[in-house]
C-alpha cells in the first residue's frame, strides 16, 4: 500500500500486491544502497525519539531510494540502543526465502523482489538494506508483516463477488468497500507483526518501515478520510501490545520523484536545502521528517509494471483521494 504526504492531504486506497506483473529476473544490484546523510539536528531528533520507544515506525512514500538509505545510515546508532529487528511491509510468506537469500543460504531472490509489482516496495534498495541488517555487525532479525498476495486476491475477489450478487447494477467496488479492505489489511499486518515479535527477546526493539498512512499512532480527527482509516496498522500494534512504547515518523519530500502505481511520479513541494524535522502536532505521527529530494527506486526488473498490466489495473483509489 502506497504513501505520499507531499502536496496532498488524503490517502489513496491502493489495493497493491493483488496480482504480480510481467518482469524479467535480474541479478545486478550490488552498490545500490547508499546511506543517506542526515544533518546532525535531524539525526539527533530521530535518534532521540528512537531511544524513547520500543517500536519506531518510519512512514514512507513507497518507491524511493532515500528511505532504505536513511535506515542504513541509522542502523549503527539504533543497534547501540537495542534495536534488533527490522520489520518491513513485505508479504509474510516472503520472510523465510528473503532471510535465506540475505544470509547467503541461497542465490534465489524472493519473487516479490525478482518480479516486483507496480507499488514500489519490491525494490533493490530494500533488498540491500535487508542484507545489511542481517549481516555482521548487526545480525538483526527481519520480519515481513504484510499479507500474502494470495490472501489479498481472495479477499478482493470475495468483495467483488458480494457486490455483484447484491447489486447487479454496481459490480465495481465502492469507496466503503475499499476502506473496509484497507482496514482489514492493517489489522492483518498488525497481527502478523505481533505474532512474529514473539520470537524476539523481550528487550529487542523493532524498527519498522511501512506506508505513512499505516504508520499513524494516533487518530487525526481533523481529517475525515484519515479518520475512516483508523485504527491504522501502528494503532493496532499499540492496542495489541499496550505496554509497548510505539512512535512514528512521517517521511516526506519537497521535490524529486518516486515509483508507485506502475510509473514514476513527480513531487512538487516547497523547496528546502536540507532535511528538516518538526513535531507532527495532532496529525497522527510523532515527527515529520522532510527530505529535500526523492529519487525513484531501482528494481531487478527493468519494467516492474506496465500501464496495461494486472497490477496497474488492480490499484483503486477512493474518489477524490490523493496518494498516500
Amino acid at each position: 500500500m502506497s504513501g505520499d504526504r507531499v502536496g496532498v492531504r488524503h490517502p489513496a486506497i491502493v489495493l497493491a500486491c493483488l496480482l504480480g506483473c510481467l518482469a524479467i529476473r535480474g541479478s545486478s544490484y550490488a552498490g545500490d544502497l547508499e546511506p543517506y546523510p542526515l544533518p546532525p539536528e535531524a539525526r539527533s531528533a530521530i535518534e532521540h525519539l528512537a531511544a524513547r520507544c520500543d517500536v519506531l515506525i518510519l512512514g514512507e512514500i513507497h518507491g524511493t531510494r532515500e528511505v532504505p538509505g536513511l535506515v542504513a545510515g541509522l542502523l549503527a546508532a539504533l543497534n547501540k540502543q537495542g534495536y534488533r529487528a527490522l520489520a518491513i511491509e513485505v508479504p509474510n510468506d516472503a520472510q523465510a526465502p528473503l532471510l535465506a537469500w540475505a544470509r547467503g543460504e541461497t542465490k534465489r531472490v524472493p519473487d516479490f523482489f525478482a518480479n516486483p509489482n507496480g507499488d514500489g516496495r519490491g525494490n533493490v534498495q530494500l533488498l540491500e538494506l535487508v542484507r545489511t541488517a542481517v549481516s555482521p555487525p548487526f545480525r538483526w532479525q527481519v520480519v515481513c508483516f504484510d499479507e500474502s498476495e494470495a490472501i489479498l486476491e481472495k479477499r478482493y475477489a470475495a468483495l467483488v463477488q458480494k457486490r455483484r450478487t447484491g447489486d447487479a447494477d454496481s459490480p465495481q467496488l465502492q469507496a466503503d468497500d475499499e476502506i473496509s479492505l484497507w482496514r482489514e489489511g492493517d489489522a492483518a499486518m498488525a497481527a502478523n507483526l505481533l505474532r512474529e515479535a514473539k520470537s524476539l527477546k523481550s528487550t529487542d526493539r523493532i524498527l519498522t518501515i511501512c506506508g505513512n498512512v499505516h504508520a499513524r499512532t494516533e487518530r487525526d480527527a481533523k481529517d475525515p478520510m484519515l479518520s475512516k482509516l483508523w485504527p491504522s496498522f501502528a494503532g493496532m500494534v499499540k492496542q495489541g501490545q499496550p505496554e509497548w512504547r510505539v512512535s512514528s515518523v512521517d517521511i516526506g519530500f519537497s521535490s524529486g520523484a518516486y515509483f508507485n502505481e506502475g510509473e514514476v511520479k513527480t513531487i512538487r513541494g516547497r523547496p528546502i536545502e536540507h532535511a528538516e524535522v518538526r513535531s507532527a502536532g495532532q496529525t497522527g505521527w510523532d515527527l515529520v521528517l522532510s527530505l529535500p529530494k526523492a529519487s525513484p527506486a531501482r528494481f531487478l526488473s527493468p519494467n516492474p509494471s506496465s500501464p496495461d498490466g494486472p497490477a496497474a489495473r488492480s490499484q483503486t483509489a477512493a474518489p477524490g483521494a490523493g496518494q498516500k
